[in-house]
């Protein structure tokens, strides 16, 4: 199960252009929310174990549609990984239900 999961970030994480990064950014898990909520509107959408020592974190802006994807480690560092544009949540397809953006 953890193989699998580290399998699929290490897929989502590779299926992104390079272009789409405008930078590459660690900072401290709070500040990092912080920052992201102020410059993007974000917040956290989706949370789950990636390993045992890293948490990954999914932050959307449901109105504009960007969203952020961190990982954080038990130092309470968090590093931002890909950002992007146009999230779609398509949970119908794992038994959860979809969010309605506007």
């Amino acid at each position: 199960m953890l193989r699998r999961s580290i399998m699929v970030a290490l897929f989502l994480l590779a299926a992104f252009p390079a272009q789409a990064q405008r930078w590459v950014a660690c900072l401290e898990r709070e500040l990092m929310h912080t920052m992201l909520a102020q410059r993007y509107g974000e917040r956290a959408a989706v949370r789950g174990i990636a390993s045992q020592t890293m948490v990954l974190e999914l932050l959307v802006n449901p109105t504009t549609r960007t969203w952020t994807l961190i990982f954080s480690s038990p130092t309470n560092t968090s590093c931002l990984m890909r950002s992007g544009t146009a999230i779609e949540f398509i949970g119908t397809a794992v038994g959860l239900p979809s969010p309605s953006f506007k």
